[in-house]
């Protein structure tokens, strides 16, 4: 009879099948890592334009202008400049108009993953810009949004003239 020592270790069908596993699970977390970090840019982004808004109530409640003659009062708007995919603090007049030198008081750029949909509302229809008052820093738009878009990932920041909510839809 033939001697049948038994081996140990393991055969070449449970090491793949082993492998195949971990491969499967190592895979699950990497996407599940990526669609994490894609909401988490996401949330992000809604948040600091919400903060960002806050910052430019700020400079409208403590705009006023010296021309030479005495302090005028200003208005603040934050306009979205889609050439580098940022928002922007700029100084106007109380009625809107911009100054001949406009100056960019401060600026957030958006991650270049994240697009971006200004409906910033006004009384003649759509605009980039949205205006706060002087020395309220009330905004004086109409209620208005804020679109950001991250592969399926959307997140909305709505602009009233009482409050600033973020919606998330993912």
């Amino acid at each position: 009879m033939l001697d049948m020592k038994k081996k140990a270790g393991y055969t070449l069908i449970e090491l793949l099948l082993a492998m195949g596993i971990m491969v499967l699970l190592i895979g699950i977390s990497i996407l599940s890592y990526y669609n994490y970090d894609r909401q988490n840019s996401l949330t992000l982004s809604a948040e600091q334009i919400k903060s960002f808004l806050n910052k430019n109530v700020y400079h409208a409640q403590s705009s006023t202008t010296d021309l030479g003659f005495g302090s005028i009062p200003t208005a603040t708007v934050l306009e979205y400049n889609s050439s580098n995919n940022a928002f922007e603090i700029k100084k106007v007049d109380s009625n809107g108009a911009a100054y001949s030198s406009e100056k960019v008081y401060d600026s957030y750029e958006i991650s270049s993953n994240i697009s971006v949909a200004v409906h910033f509302n006004n009384s003649s229809g759509t605009s980039t810009r949205l205006m706060f008052s002087s020395p309220d820093g009330n905004i004086t738009n109409n209620p208005s949004s804020i679109v950001l878009t991250s592969n399926n990932y959307i997140a909305t920041v709505n602009i009233n003239p009482n409050e600033v909510t973020i919606t998330k839809n993912y």
